[in-house]
């Protein structure tokens, strides 16, 4: 409030009416500068977070691999730009989440592994009375076991009957397999494919490993196999396709692969493999 020193009233009462009047103007400028400075204050703080968060963002796009971070830590961050202000400045400390205590003891074998069971008898008594026993109770350990993969050849076998009476000749149909012409089962083919794309596992190390129990499948041949049961499965893969399309929103990922050619060791191609998940 701005007044003329010079036309200030001579009146006591108007003259403290007047101060009054000013007081309470000065009190509501001070509380509303409080509040702009407030303000201000909490957005140079918010503009400080997001220009750190935008130069991390930055390292993770063109920094080293070792820098970069996944997409929920990403998520995490933006969350954490986007949170509220206190609207004080006291300071609460976050709860303190008691740790879980590790459990000392063992954890139990799968249930639905086989179980075989390996009866170990006491030896006699050892006063040599040879006389009945009666079990009591038992001490049961179990230790789990590894049986290695091994091949079995299934021989299908169709007689081929003649009728005596009537000289007509059966013989069931042959055996339909995955693959045509090809002696491998479903099963081997699952294997091979599992190994190959899940396990990441090269054709020619499968031929290797294979190799030691006595088998020779060569790589290309297993190759063949894989691209013929890609064919075969050309109608699963179209419908998986068609379900993500329905997808509102679809992840993809395309991630480059380095093959060998078949020739020589330093024969390389490139290719890619396309991820996509319907969110």
């Amino acid at each position: 409030m701005r007044f003329a020193l010079d036309r200030l009233p001579t009146d006591p009462v108007l003259l403290q009416k007047m101060l009054l009047e000013m007081a309470d103007v000065m009190e509501q400028e001070r509380a509303e500068l409080t509040a702009a400075q407030a303000t201000v204050k909490a957005q140079t703080l918010r503009i400080e977070k997001l220009e750190h968060r935008v130069a991390r963002l930055l390292r993770v796009q063109f920094g080293r691999s070792s820098e970069k971070m996944d997409i929920a830590q990403l998520r995490l961050m933006f969350e954490e730009a986007e949170a509220p202000e206190p609207a004080n400045d006291e300071v609460t400390a976050p709860p303190v989440m008691k740790s879980a205590r590790k459990s000392s003891g063992r954890v139990p074998l799968p249930a639905h592994f086989p179980r075989q069971t390996v009866d170990h008898q006491p030896s006699p008594c050892s006063a040599g009375c040879n006389g009945p026993s009666v079990q009591i109770d038992e001490a049961v350990t179990e230790v789990l076991d590894y049986v290695p993969a091994r091949f079995r050849v299934i021989r299908h076998v169709r007689p081929r009957l003649a009728c005596r009476s009537c000289e007509q000749i059966r013989q069931a149909p042959a055996v339909d397999l995955p693959l045509p012409k090809v002696m491998a089962s479903s099963a081997l083919l699952a294997h091979l494919v599992v190994n190959r794309f899940v396990d990441h596992q090269p054709w020619h190390r499968q031929s290797v490993i294979f190799r030691r129990v006595g088998l020779h499948i060569d790589r290309d041949v297993m190759s063949r196999w894989a691209r013929k049961l890609a064919w075969l499965l050309a109608p699963l893969g179209e419908r998986l396709f068609a379900y993500i399309r329905e997808a509102a929103k679809i992840h993809g990922d395309d991630t480059p692969v380095t093959f060998e050619n078949g020739g020589a060791i330093f024969d390389h191609g490139s290719g890619g493999i396309v991820l996509l998940r319907a969110a």
